[in-house]
């Protein structure tokens, strides 16, 4: 064995190693996004290390048929493994077994084709089925390898695209993926293409380069600890309106929310003043001779209230569109109304025990300050008595205050409507104030079961009502 061809092996076999070493790791962690197409990628790399290593060594038929079949195998692992890599790094793309199936079929077709390739020549082409010198592989090969690098190439492009446009640690996170994946794409195309049996001799250097990038992935940029959260699915996900518009109000691109508010599906070549041809109230925005490049009020849209902005997009300190976002206010509103009418009601409230207390007050005060009079100025007088009356006048000052406190209190309070059974709260109302009137007849009509939505106020209420008509009831027949 000469010395490239020990070099080769070697080199292979540690690649493969040190692939496999982060198998644990990124399968310790599948609720990731981004998880299950970079382990794909990772055992793709491995396989196809192995497979290199495999036909170094090999001389007889079946053993080179069998690595190829390995070969084959890590490509489909490895191309398919990035673009599902990049399709959850963009956002653009879940991963289910509706995005796996149908590269499946033809992956298990084609390792039946070239196992049964002395029988067609479909695969290889030549009187040695896997003899990686073969100037001319079949039809199917050519095919094969077309697919996958077609795949992974779309993969390639959706990184970019989120290069261009992110930054920080995503954008990072993006270069060093395309690192890790320009190297086995270039040399697939090549090798199968333009320098046929080149993939072999240098596949060992490209896959260190993609392990020595998808470990810097790991370790140092915590792609799969961050998350791989794309801008696009970020925009799609949420529920305030998004709208890109170029410089002639044309719109270039809109997310699900916008297209709900505006009522339309299909926005290709529509002016903003199209899009939103159901929605008065953001058209008018527009439709002056000269439209305001930016933008900021609240519109009614239907029963729901919409903060409208419209800022102007910049590159390079030249504007390049506008960015019209209607962010979703009406629980906001609907908050504030609530506060306004609580305002309202704890205003009515302050004015009614202000004017119920002083009345009360008033009355009270000058029945005990006559009592008193009678008793500072008439010797004769029943003096027993009317102390005791002064002392109930006193205590009924004292009950007023009390119920106008806790009156406040349950107002001002933020209570919650909840099922309450009508009876069984009436009965114990009532019960408890028998007690406390033995001398007037309490009569309870309230079907058995009626259960009604209210807050938690409705028991004081209740109260307030029986107390009040039996002190009445009490007043009359002593009379």
């Amino acid at each position: 064995m000469d010395y490239p061809t020990i070099t080769t092996v070697a080199i292979s076999l540690v690649c493969g190693v040190l692939s496999l070493l982060f198998v644990p790791y990124i399968a310790s962690r599948p609720e990731k996004p981004g998880s299950r197409g970079l382990l794909m990628t990772i055992v793709g790399l491995s396989l196809w290390s192995f497979s290199v290593a495999a036909l170094a060594l090999s001389g007889a038929y079946w053993s080179r048929l069998a690595s190829m079949v390995v070969f084959f195998l890590g490509m489909a692992f490895g191309g398919v493994g990035y673009f599902v890599l990049a399709g959850e790094y963009s956002g653009v793309l879940t991963v289910s077994r509706r995005t796996i199936g149908p590269f499946v079929l033809p992956v298990i077709a084609v390792q039946l084709l070239a196992l049964t390739d002395r029988y067609h020549g479909l695969v290889w082409g030549g009187e040695m089925p896997g003899n990686v010198d073969v100037a001319s592989p079949g039809p199917v090969f050519f095919g094969y390898v077309l697919v996958i690098v077609i795949v992974a190439a779309i993969g390639f492009a959706l990184i970019v695209r989120e290069v261009l446009i992110d930054d920080g640690v995503r954008r990072l996170q993006g270069i060093v993926l395309l690192g890790a994946g320009l190297p086995p794409l270039l040399l697939g195309a090549l090798g199968a293409f333009v320098f046929p049996g080149l993939s072999f001799p240098i596949a060992p250097a490209t896959v260190l380069v993609s392990v020595f990038f998808y470990a810097w992935a790991l370790f140092r940029i915590d792609l799969l600890q961050l998350g791989l959260v794309g801008r696009h699915h970020t925009v799609e996900a949420i529920d305030d309106g998004i709208v890109t518009l170029d410089l002639d109000d044309r719109v270039v691109d809109s997310n699900p929310a916008a297209r709900r508010i505006a009522g339309v599906d299909d926005v290709t070549g529509l002016s903003v003043r199209e899009f939103f041809a159901d929605v008065p109230a953001v058209r008018s925005q527009f439709d002056g001779p000269e439209p305001t490049a930016e933008v900021s009020t609240e519109l009614t849209i239907g029963d729901r209230h919409y903060d409208l902005d419209v800022d102007t997009i910049s590159r390079h300190a030249r504007p390049t569109g506008k960015l019209l976002v209607l962010r979703d206010i009406t629980p906001l509103k609907r908050r504030e109304r609530a506060l306004t009418e609580r305002e309202a009601e704890l205003d009515l409230l302050r004015q009614v025990l202000s004017r119920v207390l002083r009345h009360n007050i008033r009355n009270e005060l000058s029945v005990i300050r006559g009592y008193a009079e009678t008793i500072a100025n008439d010797p004769d007088s029943d003096t027993e008595t009317l102390a005791r009356a002064i002392v109930d006048r006193s205590d009924d000052l004292t009950r007023t205050s009390e119920k106008a406190a806790t009156i406040e209190r349950l107002v001002a309070s933020d209570t919650t409507a909840g099922r309450t059974e009508l009876r069984p709260l009436l009965t114990s109302i009532v019960e408890r104030y028998r007690r406390r009137y033995p001398t007037v007849e309490f009569v309870l009509d309230c079907p058995d079961d009626c259960a009604v939505v209210v807050a938690d106020t409705l028991s004081f209420a209740f109260e307030n009502l029986v107390e009040n008509a039996a002190e009445h009831s009490r007043l009359s027949s002593n009379q």
